[in-house]
């Protein structure tokens, strides 16, 4: 695993929980998570931290140690001395998201649930409902949440896909094709396959064989003759597993002709054709002259919706916007959360216009056009988190929904109709609310919110975050159809965040989209004119 800011916040969170489970001092547990929040929040260099070169508050000599361990190995002592301490069947419940130490701990100590699959049943058998501080809801959420972590088993996002993918193909020394999934860049990958064209001698083993290749157990790898094509198939990225099947029969020979048939026709992010299944319908969508298509038209000028310290993210205005710059982008929009986003220390009015005079000097030096937007909250109601005398300040306000995720139907439909007919709002996004892997759409009436988005002139965002790579792509011939503007955004919250837009672009053009219905694909010229020209109409 690389070793990231992100990664080092997660492991002093979990030796924090730790802690919480082992019975540890209350301001020990507490001191541990202040640290893990120091490390997200901080933009120093993390190896400086943990030499105690560099002081930051919150991080004292036991954080340093365990964030200096974990940066050499990926582990720490902390972590393994807690973990023995805590008993494994509350590790197990702990990997069950939103049921916290305290409750794993009651859910073992008080019901003798030791497995998933026991809480499942328990949840179903209305069991929790005995415990004090579970209600119904509580249980319900559970119980969802265990149906999404069985359907995400086996199953790895694109961007882990695409690493994983990597490591293996320096066993076949330039000799593969990606095939499958990989090489349609599907957005959750739980099948690798690639056409060997030939089989390098280091990777002959004899039957049943094991070696550890990236950590990666390759079991039972054997070849036919190495003129003969095979096709390799990762069963599960998760559960480590690497399984080869030959083309030994005639119906694994066809399948082979096909993969590698379509291996030719999608190498180097350029399909010429897609097979689609999305409502029940399947269709075949070909390309054009017009058609956006990463290799040839190139990617987007410049990116909307990047968070920065002012909010949730780790890296400045500054930092932001010269590593915009580094990529070659032409703009970027800086849209830092709203007000009603408590958790992310959303901005206040005073903060705003303080950071619209930040950007306004870093302007005049830093090479790129630099514009000013938020990430306003699309309240319950469907109202925007400001007065419009303020958002009328913005160059561009994004529309986003970040609680009520619930709401049936109707009611979410309504909500995001409402918010649209607010003249301020410039882009919708990441409209469906999806996590992969972790969180299911929306309920929404699509073809209303899509009429919608075409009469009022709202963009809706394609999100490159490889969490959520939302809009779905699939929806693109509606959007065709309906004629509507997307762009393609990568909301960053740190400076790798904002090279996602590479990842997204990947998943982008297989919506075959118009080039001229992706925003960013503008000058800025284009887009400052066309921003103008929205917020003009909008203070008529």
């Amino acid at each position: 695993m690389p070793m990231t800011q992100q990664s080092a916040y997660e492991h002093l969170e979990e030796v924090a929980r730790l802690m919480e489970l082992a019975g540890e001092n209350p301001f020990k547990v507490r001191a541990f998570q202040k640290g893990a929040d120091a490390v997200r929040g901080t933009q120093e260099k993390l190896e400086s931290i943990a030499s105690g070169e560099v002081k930051v508050a919150g991080i004292g000599d036991g954080i340093r140690t365990t964030l200096g361990e974990f940066l050499k190995t990926g582990d720490s002592t902390a972590r393994n001395e807690l973990s023995a301490k805590v008993p494994a069947p509350i590790l197990e419940l702990l990997k069950l998201p939103g049921l916290g130490p305290k409750k794993a701990r009651q859910v073992y100590e008080e019901l003798g649930v030791q497995t998933l699959g026991e809480l499942e049943y328990a949840c179903r058998e209305n069991r929790l409902l005995t415990l004090k501080g579970f209600g119904k809801s509580t249980q319900e959420k559970l119980l969802k949440n265990l149906e999404l972590l069985k359907a995400s088993r086996g199953k790895a996002l694109l961007i882990e896909a695409l690493d994983y993918a990597a490591e293996i193909e320096t066993l076949f020394g330039g000799n593969s094709v990606r095939v499958g999934q990989l090489a349609r860049h599907c957005e959750v990958v739980s099948l690798f396959e690639w056409h060997i064209t030939d089989v390098p001698k280091k990777i002959h083993f004899e039957k049943k064989s094991e070696k550890k290749v990236f950590g990666m157990s390759l079991q039972k790898l054997e070849f036919l003759h190495k003129e003969l094509a095979c096709v390799l198939w990762v069963s599960s990225a998760i559960d480590e597993k690497l399984r080869v099947w030959l083309n030994s029969s005639e119906d694994l020979r066809k399948r082979l002709e096909q993969s590698v048939a379509l291996a030719h026709e999608v190498q180097d992010w350029e399909p010429s054709w897609l097979e689609t299944t999305w409502i029940g319908q399947t269709e075949l969508r070909k390309p054009n002259a017009e058609t956006y298509r990463v290799r040839r038209d190139g990617g987007v000028r410049g990116v909307f919706h990047n968070h920065t310290t002012e909010s949730d993210g780790t890296a400045s205005l500054e930092e932001m916007v010269t590593e915009a710059a580094k990529l070659g982008y032409q703009y970027i929009g800086i849209s830092d959360h709203s007000q009603s986003a408590f958790y992310a220390h959303g901005l206040s009015v005073d903060r705003i216009r303080a950071q619209r005079k930040a950007i306004a000097s870093l302007q005049k030096r830093c090479g790129i056009r630099v514009f000013h937007g938020i990430e306003s909250d699309i309240l319950a109601d469907g109202t925007l988190d400001y007065p419009d005398s303020v958002l009328a300040e913005f160059d561009f306000v994004i529309g986003s929904i970040h609680s009520r995720f619930q709401m049936d139907e109707a009611a979410m439909t309504n909500r995001i109709l409402r918010a649209m007919e607010n003249p301020y709002m410039t882009f919708w996004g990441h409209p469906s609310g999806r996590l992969l892997l972790g969180r299911e759409p929306y309920s929404l009436n699509w073809n209303q919110v899509f009429d919608a988005a075409k009469d009022n002139g709202v963009i809706i965002e394609f999100n490159a975050h490889p969490s959520r790579l939302d809009i779905d792509w699939r929806f693109g011939r509606m959007l065709e159809e309906k004629e509507i503007q997307v762009s393609l955004n990568p909301d960053a919250h740190d400076l790798e965040g904002l090279a996602h837009v590479q990842l997204g672009a990947r998943v982008l053009e297989k919506a075959m989209l118009s080039k001229s219905l992706v925003f960013n694909l503008r000058s800025v010229e284009e887009v400052e004119k066309s921003l103008w020209e929205r917020r003009k109409k909008a203070q008529s």
